[in-house]
């Protein structure tokens, strides 16, 4: 009897590392936001009344979400810096996204920017959409949708 219990607890062990194992694998190869970063081109509201927004030529909204789910959006004058959560859908190029524990810099900027706006509005991000080299961020309840380009990151040289 003590054998037969060795032996199913053996087997037991191996199932789990193998599905913790493809657990693993899976989390980190099917998250295409990974590593990437993100200039924005407008936020289109569904109110009609507010219409599409376009950031200013000077000022560069960018993006970059971590492979560490880390995430830091620089704005015009303040960064927005916080942790990102996902998961793809099978076919890669959707699914939920969540953004949490933002905590942006103290500066203020004049109007007319988008820094306070996509402040506000980044907690209520809730799915995203690759297509066409874009990522479109959706607001819960159709409150709009942020539209960014994608950019190469940087690279850091080797030491």
């Amino acid at each position: 009897m003590k054998q037969l219990f060795l032996i199913l607890f053996g087997i037991l062990i191996v199932c789990k590392v193998a599905a913790d194992s493809d657990a693993a694998t899976t989390s980190k190869t099917a998250i295409p936001l990974a590593d990437s970063q993100w200039r924005l081109l407008a936020f289109q509201s569904m109110d009609d009344t507010q219409g599409t927004i376009y950031p200013d030529a000077q000022n560069q909204y960018v993006m970059t979400l971590h492979r560490d789910g880390t995430v830091l959006i620089e704005l015009a004058c303040r960064s927005l810096q916080g942790e990102w959560s996902s998961s793809a859908s099978a076919d890669l190029t959707s699914g939920p996204l969540i953004l949490h524990s933002l905590v942006s810099s103290e500066p203020t900027c004049l109007p007319p920017v988008l820094d306070e706006h996509i402040i506000k509005q980044a907690p209520y991000i809730r799915s995203y959409l690759l297509k066409d080299n874009r990522l479109y961020l959706s607001l819960m309840a159709d409150g709009g949708i942020y539209a960014w380009k994608n950019l190469p990151l940087p690279t850091t040289p080797e030491n």
